[in-house]
């Protein structure tokens, strides 16, 4: 499964937008391990949630494309229940993910938040660090909500 969505998001970019203006305290390496940590941190949360989706109807429901963005609205509909699932996607050499929106909640935000209270009384590598926490912890099996708790 992680190679598949190495396929298809921008790790490095969304990355760097949920660290939003604590990007620039990184070093190069601290923005690489950052980058390598919270995208294994997402693939074991989101990606494994989507793996326990089963024969659900997906409908795209509009494209809007400015510049190098790319906004796709599509639809996720379980059971009687449709999600709205929303991709904010950037052109390099090819379009690439950089945020997922679902039923309004953004996900770059989301970490934002979470990021920013963290870095404002902490280094980068303590960042780091509680990620690679989370990750070990949902290695355990634990359930794990945030980065900041």
């Amino acid at each position: 499964m992680r190679t598949v969505a190495d396929g298809f998001f921008d790790w490095r970019e969304l990355s760097r937008r949920a660290a939003a203006e604590g990007w620039a305290k990184f070093s190069p390496k601290q923005q690489d391990d950052f980058v390598t940590a919270f995208s294994e941190l997402l693939q074991k949360t989101y990606i494994r949630k989507l793996e326990k989706y089963n024969n659900e109807k997906v409908t795209y429901l509009k494209e809007q494309i400015e510049a190098d963005k790319a906004f796709i609205n599509t639809q996720v509909t379980m059971k009687d229940k449709a999600i709205p699932i929303n991709y904010i996607m950037i052109k390099h050499d090819k379009w690439m993910v950089y945020d997922v929106v679902v039923e309004g909640v953004s996900l770059v935000k989301n970490y934002r938040t979470q990021f920013a209270k963290i870095l404002s009384r902490e280094a980068p590598d303590a960042l780091i660090q509680r990620i690679k926490d989370k990750i070990k912890s949902l290695d355990e099996g634990k359930n794990v909500d945030d980065v900041a708790g």
